[in-house]
């Protein structure tokens, strides 16, 4: 790309995105555990975890019509605003109506940043190039999500208490509000917003349903591959009889090969196209599934656990890609809100999912049966999904 491109995205995209997954990342070890000594229970904790995901699904769809009809940079300070409000929300609230309630705006604010994003990426990467600039957001991402942040957050939690990490949440979202009021420019809302204009989301659905109907099965499958990954390596793990010390360092091993194929896929989406990455990263993520059950020690579950890892990285910010890419001139904002819905929707269901195969099988027979699963999306991004990718 350009040297004045890559700043711009540097600047607009890439120094906000890292604030808001660093503080994202502060508080993922620590949630659980704050909801945990607030309800006094396992399942009540879960209960208020799973309100983040779905905040998440609630507002796709809304923060895509928000998209459409409000300037980039006043939706995103308004997203970072209500995030730094509940993370103080979740430090000082002290009950577990308000750490809800604070749970739920943290999912809200996640989907509409990420709707964000992508409707940035539209408006100002070319085609040709986005394959490696949102592959460098997804990478920037796990950086702050899973390389930086879960690590500060432990340490400020251990040092000050459980509180420390969401105020700490807050003034990164602050910083990075700041970041979006100094390098974001000045943009009206998109013609048919300011006329007056708009595209209702079943009108998107409507005119694209071919479209969605045929990617979203395998987004689903893409995104209940990954939720497997993130959940069978410290479930098997333990039932192997490993440490919690060997599950962290087989999960950071994978976390590295992650994020170190990052730039790598995007200039493979780039050349030869989006769909590739993605069949390639859901068939390595699925063959890592596969052989779980064969993995006995900790060495063989860490092999496992980076190529796992890597098949992730082969994705990296494929989902963000394709979905600008099939964003229409008209309804850009709505089919964003409803690509990111049929995406949470995966993620959403990938715990479940796992969990209903492990209680009525095994657990041993749950990782090469949603593996299957897996193989099969890959062969709808090879079969049945389009090429996107639209060289200038």
């Amino acid at each position: 790309m350009p040297a004045p491109r890559i700043r711009r995205l540097f600047l607009t995209l890439y120094i906000p995105e890292l604030l808001y997954t660093i503080g994202w990342g502060l508080i993922l070890p620590v949630l659980p555990r704050l909801a945990t000594s607030l309800s006094g229970s396992v399942a009540g904790a879960a209960g208020i975890v799973a309100l983040v995901a779905v905040g998440t699904l609630i507002v796709d769809i809304p923060a895509g019509i928000l998209a459409a009809r409000w300037p980039q940079r006043t939706l995103a300070l308004t997203v970072l605003g209500t995030l730094a409000v509940a993370g103080l929300l979740a430090a000082f609230g002290g009950t577990v109506v308000l750490l809800g309630t604070a749970a739920l705006l943290l999912g809200a604010g996640r989907g509409t940043w990420m709707v964000t994003r992508m409707a940035v990426a539209r408006e100002t990467v070319p085609a040709d190039q986005r394959g490696r600039a949102l592959a460098t957001l997804g990478g920037v991402n796990r950086i702050g999500s899973f390389a930086v942040g879960p690590a500060v957050g432990g340490a400020i939690a251990g040092l000050l208490g459980l509180w420390a990490p969401f105020v700490a949440l807050s003034c990164l979202m602050i910083l990075a509000g700041a970041a979006v009021l100094r390098w974001t420019p000045r943009r009206p809302p998109p013609a048919p917003a300011r006329s007056g204009g708009w595209y209702h989301p079943v009108a998107i659905f409507r005119d694209h349903w071919r479209v969605l109907l045929r990617a979203g099965p395998a987004i689903i499958a893409l995104n209940l591959i990954r939720a497997g990954r993130q959940l069978f390596i410290p479930l098997w793990g333990e039932s192997i009889g490993l440490s919690v010390a060997e599950v962290g360092l087989a999960m950071s091993a994978s976390g590295i090969a992650d994020m170190l194929l990052f730039y790598p896929t995007g200039v493979v989406m780039d050349r030869l196209g989006r769909r590739w990455a993605a069949a390639s990263s859901i068939a390595v993520m699925s063959l890592s599934l596969a052989l779980m059950p064969l993995s006995g020690n900790f060495l063989s579950l860490l092999l496992i656990g980076i190529l796992a890892g890597a098949g992730n990285g082969m994705g990296s910010g494929f989902l963000m890609t394709m979905g600008t890419d099939l964003a229409p001139k008209r309804g850009a904002g709505e089919f964003i809100g409803l690509w990111r819905l049929i995406g949470d929707v995966g993620t959403a269901a990938g715990p479940a999912v796992i969990g209903a195969v492990a209680g009525i099988l095994s657990l041993a027979i749950a990782g090469p049966v949603v593996g299957l699963f897996g193989l099969g999306g890959a062969a709808l991004f090879v079969f049945s999904v389009k090429e996107t990718l639209r060289r200038r």
